[in-house]
């Protein structure tokens, strides 16, 4: 039997055996044997289209008809499984379906359908009805029908606002109708009558009704005279007598009965009718000592109220401090707006102290720009301003010839704060002082108080007057205190006399 050869095996014959091998299958000269081929299931191109080989194929990539069963093919015959060409069966009878044996068609018309008649065995022709479908009926009849929308025994429809309109409620004035508008029903003239609606003076809406039927929770009987059984779920036994309380038992009983013989025998170390007073409960009157009566709010010696704004009112500082009131602030730098002079000097005369025992006088002047004429300042008065920033005094356009503020002669303890002094210096035609402190008067114990003739100014924006800034003549005088004199000529002058 030919085989390959073993190696390792074969030594001397190895060539032989692979030739003997190799000859099963190819001739001498290289090519395959036809034996070799069949032996492997191959087909011979030479059995293509013949019998008992295999067949070929069109330009279709069709088996041909000629090589398909036995007899003519064509289009009136069909590939029977026996393998060969027939004439379907029933070739020749009826083309519609009153022809059929197995249907009965009777005047046919629209829309209708064939329907299996097991009495007659036959395909009839039927117009479908409602009861031709199982349960459609029922369904439909309970249905509302469209055309019953809006009609009467219909059903009402819904506006665009899922609201049903007016015209399908009934409205008017009569029994089973709705009040709608000014109907009169509203107005209570029909109120108890059968179908009338309850307005806000009908009596039924006003007069208190007895309730009625049983009672329960802490109550027993029935209304309207029901009787306490209960307090908070806890019973309550027993019938009370004179002096008598509700005492408890357990924490879910209780009944009437006398209270336990305990007499207080004192209060506060006293017997008998007892008045307590102050001193019998500890520290009371010390703590009311350390406490101010609400008598004693905005009165004299007790203590000063608060606004809305938690400020003391002005009419609780004292006389001597005066808020000027009734000026106004329209005035400018270059000598325009309401001359507040009179108003100004009336308020300094008033806070001059009486007598050598009364307050020194404060005027204030509030926030503000203020055209004013020349000032003079009272014996122990001081004139203030809201701050440097936020206070101006601009004297007016062509004021006389001298000071702009001064004091009186014989006015001592004067002083100036917290604003700014404007000389207006363009519109003047006069030299004009910001600042002048007079003194250097001979002393009288009549008309004077006492001899001090200090002044003081404090905090001070003064500027373009045509004189000078600030002017003493007191040997006295403060003026060197965070104040700033801009503009004037010259600055500070100092004259003793």
């Amino acid at each position: 039997m030919a085989r390959l050869p073993i190696p390792g095996q074969d030594d001397g014959t190895w060539g032989d055996i692979l030739n003997d091998y190799l000859s099963q299958s190819l001739n001498s000269d290289g090519s395959l044997k036809p034996s070799s081929v069949l032996a492997s299931g191959a087909e011979s191109t030479s059995n293509k289209g013949v019998a008992n080989g295999y067949a070929s194929l069109n330009s279709l990539g069709l088996v041909p008809t000629g090589q398909l069963a036995a007899g003519t093919a064509d289009t009136t015959k069909y590939l029977r499984g026996d393998g060969s060409w027939q004439v379907p069966p029933g070739t020749g009878g009826s083309s519609t379906l009153a022809g059929d044996t197995d249907v009965t068609i009777t005047s046919p018309a629209n829309n209708q359908v064939l329907a299996y008649n097991s009495g007659t065995t036959k395909w009839v022709n039927h117009a479908l009805a409602e009861s031709d479908v199982t349960n459609l009926t029922n369904d439909l009849n309970a249905t509302e029908k469209t055309a019953n929308k809006g009609a009467a025994s219909g059903y009402a429809p819904l506006n665009g606002s899922s609201q049903i309109p007016i015209a399908n409620i009934p409205t008017g004035a009569t029994s089973n109708s709705v009040a709608i508008g000014n109907d009169s029903r509203f107005a209570g003239s029909v109120a108890g009558t059968a179908g009338a609606a309850l307005s806000a003076t009908d009596s039924t809406t006003t007069n208190s009704r007895a309730p009625n039927g049983t009672a329960s929770g802490d109550l027993s009987g029935s209304y309207p005279s029901p009787t306490v059984a209960k307090i908070n779920g806890v019973t309550v036994s027993g019938t009370p007598t004179a002096n008598q309380a509700i005492i408890a038992s357990s924490g879910s009983a209780a009944a009437w009965g006398i209270l336990p013989s305990a007499p207080v025998s004192s209060v506060a170390g006293k017997t008998g009718a007892v008045t307590l007073v102050e001193g019998d409960i500890t520290n009371l009157t010390t703590d009311l000592t350390a406490t101010e009566k609400s008598a004693n709010k905005g009165a004299a010696s007790g203590y000063a109220s608060l606004d809305s704004s938690s400020h003391v009112p002005v009419a609780q500082l004292a006389n001597a401090v005066t808020v000027v009131s009734g000026l106004t602030a329209n005035g400018t730098v270059s000598g325009g707006g309401t001359d507040n002079t009179s108003v100004i000097q009336a308020a300094l005369t008033a806070a001059a102290p009486s007598t050598p025992t009364s307050p020194s006088g404060v005027v204030i002047i509030p926030a503000g720009i203020y055209l004013t004429g020349p000032l003079t300042i009272p014996h122990r008065v001081a004139l203030k301003g809201a701050g440097v920033g936020a206070t101006t005094l601009v004297c007016k356009s062509n004021s006389a010839a001298g000071a702009f503020i001064t004091n009186q002669t014989h006015a001592e303890m004067i002083s100036v704060s917290d604003m700014r002094l404007h000389g207006n210096a363009f519109n003047q035609t006069n030299t004009i002082h910001g600042l002048v402190f007079q003194g250097g008067w001979t002393y009288s114990g009549g008309a004077d108080e006492y001899y001090d003739e200090r002044g003081r100014a404090l905090n001070l924006h003064i500027e373009w007057f045509t004189g000078d800034g600030v002017q003493s003549q007191s040997a006295y005088t403060d003026h060197d205190r965070n104040h700033r004199l801009l503009r004037t000529r010259p600055r500070v002058r100092l004259i003793y006399k």
